[in-house]
């Protein structure tokens, strides 16, 4: 059984306020960025190197995905991910779009 992680994605006004700012899970863990119950506007998730497990992609065989569109889940926004296997500690920065604003928090992938 694979574990769930939630980061919250609320956008502040100065900003997207993301938490925890980095997210620390172990290969093979499923991460879920999502918004506040009734908050539907969408986000992007785009990381400077693929965080994903490919044999969970949605997009299998079109190359390590890095960039993530959140999308309605019932009533909020969400990105879902399984983290991708490691053999060391990976630290991965990302960028957390909602409209004009950003943010560059990180995931941490420790092996298992």
């Amino acid at each position: 059984m694979l574990k769930l992680v939630y980061v919250e994605v609320v956008l502040g006004p100065s900003g997207p306020v993301i938490t925890p700012e980095t997210c620390v899970v172990r290969s093979g863990t499923r991460v879920a960025w999502r918004t506040a119950e009734g908050v539907l506007e969408p986000f992007e998730l785009a990381f400077a190197e693929s965080p994903v497990d490919p044999a969970h992609q949605r997009m299998a065989g079109s190359g390590a995905q890095k960039d993530f569109l959140s999308q309605r889940m019932g009533r909020r926004q969400e990105v879902l991910i399984t983290a991708k296997e490691v053999s060391a500690e990976s630290d991965i920065k990302y960028d957390v779009r909602i409209g004009a604003h950003h943010l560059d928090p990180g995931i941490k992938i420790m092996p298992r």
